[in-house]
């Protein structure tokens, strides 16, 4: 990790532990796996995506949202706490996250995962989960 991968992480570490008591329950065995899903999904996805102004691509993004995830995971309860508080925008600059998807108009990174949680969750609802 080089020097400037290093202050980040710790300027992450930071800005994730002022994230304060939103939520005060690590979560659920299930909404931890859906968690994970995103992860992966983002990591799987081919997608470019925008941080602060910068490109990263896919398994750059989900590697930086999981660590992340592992410095939040004791004050998110939610996927939808992940999608808001995690992998949507800069804790320092509060600039919104964005994702290009080939050959789609660019969105927010929380419009994009919230549409795939959705469907990622509705043939367990399908099956009664």
């Amino acid at each position: 990790m080089n020097a400037r991968t290093q202050v980040k992480a710790v300027m992450a570490g930071v800005a994730l532990a002022l994230l304060g008591a939103t939520a005060v329950a690590a979560p659920s065995a299930q909404a931890d796996r859906e968690i994970r899903h995103l992860v992966d999904f983002v990591a799987t996805s081919g997608c470019t995506f925008i941080r602060n102004g910068d490109a990263h691509d896919a398994k750059s993004a989900a590697d930086h949202l999981a660590m992340k995830y592992g410095k939040a995971r004791s004050r998110l309860s939610t996927p939808e706490q992940f999608i808001e508080h995690v992998a949507s925008r800069s804790f320092f600059t509060g600039r919104e996250y964005r994702v290009q998807c080939p050959g789609k108009a660019a969105q927010s990174s929380a419009q994009w995962l919230t549409t795939e949680l959705a469907s990622w969750r509705r043939p367990l609802i399908a099956k009664g989960e």
